[in-house]
């Protein structure tokens, strides 16, 4: 399984802390957002490869972090081109220029560059490997360190979403869909197919939205760990004093 993790924003909300680097290269202790994340991501049996998905401005900054990174020889850092926030690919822009950079396809696994998770890794993928269904994060608004809730959604009793909704006025459900998903490799190849019919490719949430209404197969798995974001100043700075916190 090859992991993906969509590091190609610019880090407007971060901003001045992002000024000269991407939010994925914040400090968090000792480290920094993208260490914690290659920490975890690497404790999963199943992962053997990460490749990142930079934007032109911040490709060489990436490119120097690699080489002092224990996982330089399993990390792949590719460059999207992008030098404006107003020229952006967008987060499924950038998952289907990655699609078709990769090579040899494999099982993939979609990791927001601001998303920070407590739960074991192997649980969701030993999930996703019993079944080869598209499968997707669900965490609890209510007991998560996120400041808005991005989008809701209803699963069946067999797990499978009956229902999502992208930026919601009012969430209706306390559940939602965090960007951490899995897609079969057989699926990889069809994430064209979204843009191709003229949908917008800011938001990652946008595609699964779609693939719902299209009635693909969508297995919600639900994590009950401690779920962190850095998407903005405020929440960078709650998830720098909670992970300080012993667990």
């Amino acid at each position: 399984m090859i992991a993906l993790i969509l590091a190609a924003g610019f880090g407007t909300r971060c901003r001045p802390l992002t000024n000269d680097k991407p939010k994925s290269l914040l400090s968090l202790g000792k480290d920094t957002v993208i260490d914690e994340q290659l920490r975890w991501l690497f404790s999963c049996k199943d992962i053997n490869r990460v490749v990142i998905v930079s934007n032109q401005k911040f490709f060489d900054t990436f490119t120097k972090w690699r080489k002092q990174s224990p996982y330089r020889e399993r990390i792949e850092i590719l460059n999207d081109g992008i030098t404006e926030e107003k020229n952006q690919l967008g987060a499924i822009g950038d998952l289907v220029f990655t699609v078709k950079k990769i090579g040899k396809l494999d099982d993939l696994l979609v990791l927001g560059s601001d998303n920070l998770f407590d739960d074991n890794l192997d649980e969701m993928a030993d999930n996703f490997n019993d079944n080869k269904n598209i499968t997707v994060a669900i965490h609890n608004f209510k007991k998560s360190l996120v400041s808005v809730q991005s989008n809701e959604v209803k699963l069946y009793n067999d797990g499978f979403i009956t229902y999502y909704k992208e930026k919601p006025a009012k969430p209706m459900t306390a559940d939602f869909v965090s960007l951490l998903y899995i897609f079969p490799k057989e699926f990889l190849p069809k994430t064209s197919k979204y843009l191709a019919e003229g949908n917008k490719s800011d938001n990652a949430g946008s595609l699964i939205e779609w693939l719902v209404k299209k009635n693909y197969k969508v297995r919600g798995f639900k994590m009950f760990g401690r779920r962190f974001d850095v998407g903005d100043i405020e929440s960078y700075l709650i998830t720098q004093k909670e992970k300080a916190k012993p667990v």
